[in-house]
C-alpha cells in the first residue's frame, strides 16, 4: 500500500523556541520598520512657519508697542498627486517589510526545529553504531582466538580490526556533528535540545488520503 507523508504547517510548532535574544532583535526591526513608515508618511508635509514680531514707536512722544504673530504653512496644491504616492509607498514598504520580517521568523522557527529534528536522528545513529562497535569488539575477540587455534588465516582478523576502527571513527564524526548542531540551535534558541519535545506524524496511506481531499 502506498503512503505519503503531509507537510504540515509551521504554525503547528510555534515560535517559542527562538531564544530571548533573537524575539528581542525581531521586535527591535519591527519597531524600525512602523517608525520608518511613519516617517515616510509625514515627509511630504512642510514645516510650519512661526512668526513673532514687536515694534516700538516713540515718534509721538509716547512709547507704543505694536505685536504681530503669524503662523505659515507653504503647501503647494501640485503636490497632491506626489503626497497621495508618498502616503500609498510607505504603506505598501511596511507592509512588505513586515511580511519579510515575518518570513525571516518562520525561517529562524523552521531552522529550529530541522536542528532538533537532525540531533534526535543523529542521537539514534550513535546508539545504533555504539551497538556496531560492541558487535565489532566480539567479531575481533573471535577471529583472534580462531586466528591463535590456527583456524582462521589472518587477513580476516585484520579485516575485523580495520572495521572496527572504521566504526570507531564514524562515531567521532557523529559526536562532531553534535556538537556542530548543539552551537548552531544554541545561536538561535534557548532551549535545551536534549528536552525538546517534537511532534510526530504519521504516514497516512495514499487512498485514505486522496478520498478525503479529492
Amino acid at each position: 500500500m502506498k503512503k505519503v507523508l503531509f507537510l504540515f504547517p509551521l504554525m503547528l510548532f510555534g515560535s517559542n523556541i527562538l531564544s530571548n535574544l533573537q524575539n528581542k532583535t525581531l521586535k527591535e526591526q519591527q519597531k524600525s520598520i512602523l517608525q520608518e513608515a511613519l516617517q515616510t508618511k509625514k515627509s511630504w508635509i512642510n514645516p510650519i512657519i512661526l512668526q513673532y514680531s514687536i515694534t516700538k514707536d516713540n515718534s509721538q512722544g509716547n512709547l507704543q508697542s505694536i505685536q504681530s504673530f503669524s503662523v505659515t504653512l507653504n503647501q503647494p496644491i501640485f503636490k497632491s498627486g506626489a503626497i497621495w504616492y508618498s502616503i500609498k509607498y510607505a504603506n505598501d514598504s511596511k507592509k512588505l517589510n513586515l511580511n519579510n520580517l515575518l518570513l525571516t521568523k518562520r525561517r529562524l522557527v523552521k531552522n529550529a526545529y530541522d536542528l532538533a529534528y537532525d540531533y534526535k536522528i543523529t542521537k539514534l545513529n550513535e546508539k545504533i553504531l555504539k551497538l556496531q562497535i560492541a558487535n565489532a569488539y566480539i567479531d575481533v575477540k573471535r577471529k583472534k582466538d580462531e586466528y591463535k587455534n590456527g583456524t582462521l588465516d589472518l587477513t580476516f582478523l585484520n579485516n575485523a580490526i580495520i572495521s572496527l576502527n572504521s566504526l570507531k571513527l564514524s562515531l567521532e564524526d557523529i559526536k562532531q556533528n553534535l556538537n556542530n548542531i548543539k552551537f548552531n540551535f544554541k545561536n538561535i534558541s534557548d532551549a535545551n535540545i536534549e528536552k525538546i519535545k517534537l511532534n510526530l506524524f504519521k504516514i497516512i496511506p495514499i487512498n485514505k488520503y486522496l478520498n478525503k481531499n479529492i
